[in-house]
């Protein structure tokens, strides 16, 4: 279980300085969100409550949950987090990666949106969790790499669009900040859940 630190002052700065004075910690070591309280009687009056996480809960309760999972599983779980600003880098390594990556990645990704969704149902803040088992994610971004390079390189010499295969949200996200980065080529999203898709297409508005 997740519990939120509750502090009050009569501004936001106030309220973090007195946390972050009384608890030692950085700013950098806990997430946070603000609640602005306006009391009007004869004389204004404002406060601010906020409420306050720190990062190595967040771990910690990663670590707790990977632990139940292999529990549940009977499958040996080895959870590494590695903590990246405001993201939470998940990397697990474990006894049969298959079952937890599932086919394609679905148990991955499911896994990921579970974690996200338990984080904002008990703390009311979206954690920004990313999570890979045995590198499985990074490995499939490298190939998609290549894959694209390839694919702009006939955009731009046929100028015709090309559409790719059904990605996740997260595939599509890499892919079109990865097209973004290139001269002459744009992307757009078609479709609908699973087969939701991008088509790079050629953009005569990046010619130089």
């Amino acid at each position: 279980m997740l519990n939120l630190i509750k502090i009050e002052g009569k501004s936001e700065q106030q309220a973090l300085e007195n946390y972050m004075e009384n608890s030692n910690l950085k700013r950098d070591d806990f997430i946070y969100k603000v609640e602005h309280i306006e009391e009007k009687k004869l004389f204004k009056n404002e406060k601010y409550i906020i409420y306050i996480l720190p990062k190595r809960d967040i771990v910690n309760y990663i670590k707790d949950f990977f632990s139940n999972i292999s529990v549940l599983t009977k499958v040996d779980i080895t959870t590494d987090v590695e903590i990246d600003k405001e993201y939470f880098n998940i990397n697990i390594v474990s006894s049969n990666n298959s079952i937890l990556i599932g086919k394609e990645g679905k148990t991955l990704n499911a896994l990921q949106t579970i974690l996200r969704q338990i984080f904002y149902n008990q703390i009311g803040l979206k954690a920004k969790i990313n999570l890979d088992i045995s590198n499985y994610r990074f490995d499939k971004l490298k190939k998609i790499d290549k894959e694209i390079e390839n694919i702009i390189n006939e955009v731009v010499s046929t100028k015709m669009d090309i559409y790719l295969d059904p990605m996740n949200a997260y595939e599509r996200r890499y892919v079109h900040n990865l097209v973004n980065g290139y001269n002459f080529v744009k992307t757009k999203s078609v479709g609908e859940g699973s087969e939701r898709r991008i088509i790079i297409q050629y953009d005569e508005s990046k010619e130089i």
